[in-house]
């Protein structure tokens, strides 16, 4: 697999907030704990249908954990390979990486859109009318460097769709943005 590095485009979800991380190790923690009164329920009553179905209980929480956990604490990241055209989604939980690989769809353009009044959405456009928001920035000046970059590397068009019935199409600067 490729290190990020060569990858002609990488969008990378910021790291969760404290928080968050906080609550998926209560979430966790809660889990083992489950876990461990589980062992003890085998250990101290041995297996009989009462603890057969304490154990069902147990299970659903546990999964119920883990889901949570998980929501709490993956941060996602989307890798495009141009040369093998591949479209690659790789989920980090901590230090591990999970990575879901599949054919990249048909790329459109880059467009950038104003959504509300202070934010920026950069948009990739693939087969019609679906669309990934890629990032979102607080001024256009950032999100228009970041398209510019975008539709560059993937050879696209870029949109400027910030005002709302006036859309334009922008010329891509071929030379790189640093």
């Amino acid at each position: 697999m490729k290190q990020d590095e060569e990858f002609e485009l990488i969008v990378h979800e910021a790291n969760r907030p404290i928080w968050q991380t906080i609550i998926a190790g209560l979430i966790f923690t809660f889990m083992f704990y489950l876990m461990y009164h589980v062992v003890m329920l085998f250990y101290n009553f041995g297996y009989s249908d009462d603890t057969m179905r304490i154990f069902a209980s147990f299970f659903y929480l546990i999964v119920c954990c883990i889901v949570a956990g998980f929501a709490f604490s993956v941060v996602k990241s989307v890798l495009i390979d141009v040369d093998k055209d591949n479209l690659i989604l790789r989920y980090y939980l901590g230090r591990f990486s999970y990575d879901s690989v599949s054919p990249a769809p048909s790329l459109e353009y880059v467009s950038v859109f104003r959504d509300g009044y202070y934010s920026y959405q950069v948009n990739l456009w693939y087969i019609g009318n679906k669309h990934f928001v890629m990032c979102d920035f607080n001024d256009s000046a950032s999100a228009f460097i970041f398209a510019q970059e975008v539709a560059r590397k993937l050879k696209l068009d870029l949109l400027d769709a910030t005002v709302r019935g006036d859309f334009k199409w922008v010329e891509v600067e071929q030379t790189e943005i640093h």
